[in-house]
């Protein structure tokens, strides 16, 4: 069976820069890395990932 990238897209995947923005939110909250190290590219990611991250309402 080979599937086709249009169905991983439809059914609620990922991008990869959408992960990577993940991963550097964890990485920033566990301190293994510093958000000023971050490269224009990575702050961008970083951004977009916070948007989805639940508030302190």
């Amino acid at each position: 069976m080979v599937i086709e990238s249009e169905h991983l897209v439809e059914h609620n995947s990922y991008s990869t820069e959408e992960i990577a923005g993940t991963i550097l939110l964890i990485a920033i909250k566990l301190n293994y890395i510093k958000r000023e190290n971050l490269t224009a590219k990575g702050e961008m990611f970083l951004s977009e990932a916070e948007k989805y991250e639940p508030g302190d309402d």
